[in-house]
């Protein structure tokens, strides 16, 4: 195997987890801590993995700037008022953002924020419960699908 199939399987991976953490979260509106760690662990160990078998290292910086980019708008959200956003969708953001750091760099992360808030904009009024919660995963996952399949 060589890397680029190994990322191919990542994506996939990554993407299968994250999908159903998003429908979960329509579901319950809980993100739990199981698809995000998974996320984090998948992106890792391929990172890893494509690092050995292309000989080169992986600056870890992109990894976490990936994560600081995706996941810091709804961290500061979250801060300000926890109310607004929970902190499993922090934590999802943050993980999806470290896999789309290693596939395209943390500059390119933003248009999938900005995507995701438009999404989030959208779902709302049709994923609203009683309560006025809104999930916030199916629009993280869609900006970060997005971003995957523009740039591939």
């Amino acid at each position: 195997m060589d890397g680029g199939t190994i990322e191919a399987v990542m994506v996939i991976a990554v993407l299968a987890v994250a999908i159903v953490a998003a429908v979960e979260d329509v579901r319950s509106h809980r993100l739990r801590n199981v698809w995000s760690t998974t996320i984090v662990v998948l992106t890792i160990i391929g990172v890893g993995v494509i690092s050995v078998l292309d000989e080169t290292g992986y600056p870890l910086g992109a990894l976490l700037l990936g994560a600081a980019a995706y996941g810091g708008i709804p961290l500061a959200t979250h801060l300000r008022d926890p109310n607004d956003i929970g902190f499993g969708d922090v934590k999802y953001s943050a993980a999806l953002g470290m896999f789309l750091g290693f596939l395209h760099g943390p500059v390119t992360i933003v248009w999938a924020l900005v995507l995701a808030a438009l999404v989030t904009l959208i779902l709302s009024k049709v994923l609203r419960d009683e309560d006025g919660k809104v999930p916030f995963g199916p629009g993280f996952y869609i900006g970060a699908l997005v971003l995957v399949i523009a740039l591939a």
